[in-house]
């Protein structure tokens, strides 16, 4: 038996003493990031009853430092690399072991993303380009949340395209016939193409405004949801920090969800780490979930929309074998830098929410 192996039946065992799975997380984390035995290359199993995985996809991770908390990714130290070759579920029971080091509490729980939408050819050019939102949600606990977007306009969707448009003289606009919805591809397909408006894409932000509440959430109280309901700050409180309740809890939620069960719960846990106000111990509680839901893999390294190194785990959007959901994770502090989908076939991404920051605290929300 191997040393993860080992680390992964002691985390699993239900009854064992808070001090015998805290030096368990202690030895994992200890081999993630080079300190402790390694078996070079080899795969760690899949643990077909307890963990439920269905193939042995193996990444590497390196050791990244020691980022500040609540900062995703932060920049990592001078120290050489040490490479560990681990799987998908070993990955995320090393992203709850790093997440229960994250504040507890504070005034406000914050989620900073910036959402990318499809890209989008410009015409007679050859670049693509795409459009990006950002949004800060602050949710806090005496009932006062906000959530403050900004259109941050069009730009080259990557290093390529950048180049492409540069050479094209840098362009702050372009006349555009978007194709985003369905009815709109299916009156094209009719000689009906005059139905998708021309519009002008512009590289100019917009300005910054501000809402209460929480996003699309009207209700007082309401501060997002979970499964097909909405969920309450007192009901995010009493989540249970145990992967097997949790699951639970969120199946309840997802009635007549069938065979769709697994692929509804990676979004749901995926869902409540990105945008729930939880404690450590139930964010921790969804990744070792994850670990443990059939048909989730490895996609190894990935870099996200910022240019940064994260790991990566997927799963089939809504069942699909040809569009896959993936969440990447800084395993050095557990936190997610945000999920992509893209296209399996030739790993195209067709959309990306991006997590600059998130956790507990206490600074305030800058209004515009």
């Amino acid at each position: 038996m191997n040393e993860l192996q080992s680390l992964k039946e002691l985390l699993a065992k239900p009854r064992a003493a808070q001090e015998v799975r805290d030096d368990g997380r202690h030895r994992l984390q200890r081999t993630i990031h080079g300190h402790g035995p390694v078996t070079r290359r080899r795969r760690t199993p899949w643990l077909a009853g307890a963990l439920g995985l269905t193939a042995a996809v193996t990444i590497v991770i390196a050791n990244l430092g020691t980022p500040a908390p609540h900062e995703p990714n932060s920049p990592p130290t001078t120290s050489t690399p040490r490479q560990v070759v681990l799987s998908a579920d070993a990955v995320l029971l090393a992203a709850a072991s790093s997440a229960r080091n994250q504040p507890a509490n504070g005034a406000y729980y914050r989620i900073a993303t910036t959402m990318s939408s499809n890209k989008v050819r410009v015409p007679g050019k050859g670049y693509w380009i795409q459009r990006s939102v950002a949004k800060e949600v602050w949710i806090s606990p005496a009932d006062e949340s906000w959530v403050i977007f900004q259109d941050l306009g069009w730009a080259p969707a990557t290093d390529t395209d950048r180049a492409a448009w540069k050479a094209d003289g840098s362009p702050a606009s372009w006349r555009l016939k978007l194709r985003s919805g369905a009815f709109c591809r299916k009156a094209e397909n009719n000689g009906a193409e005059n139905l998708c408006k021309e519009q002008v894409a512009t590289t100019t932000a917009g300005p910054r405004k501000a809402e209460r509440g929480t996003p699309g959430i009207r209700r007082p109280g309401i501060v997002g949801s979970l499964g097909n309901y909405e969920i309450t700050m007192d009901q995010v409180r009493r989540l249970p920090a145990d992967p097997k309740k949790l699951r639970a809890q969120i199946k309840r939620r997802l009635p007549g969800a069938g065979k769709m069960l697994d692929t509804i719960t990676y979004e749901a846990g995926t869902g409540l780490i990105l945008e729930l106000p939880v404690s450590p111990a139930v964010m921790a509680a969804a990744y070792e979930m994850l670990a443990a839901t059939p048909g989730v893999r490895s996609a190894g390294e990935v870099t996200d929309s910022l240019g940064r190194k994260g790991h990566a785990v997927t799963m089939g959007a809504d069942g699909s074998k040809s569009i896959r959901n993936r969440t990447i994770i800084d395993p050095s502090t557990g936190l997610p830098l945000g999920t992509q989908t893209y296209r399996a076939k030739d790993g195209v991404v067709l959309g990306s929410e991006t997590v600059t920051k998130i956790g507990w605290t206490n600074e305030q929300p800058d209004l515009p």
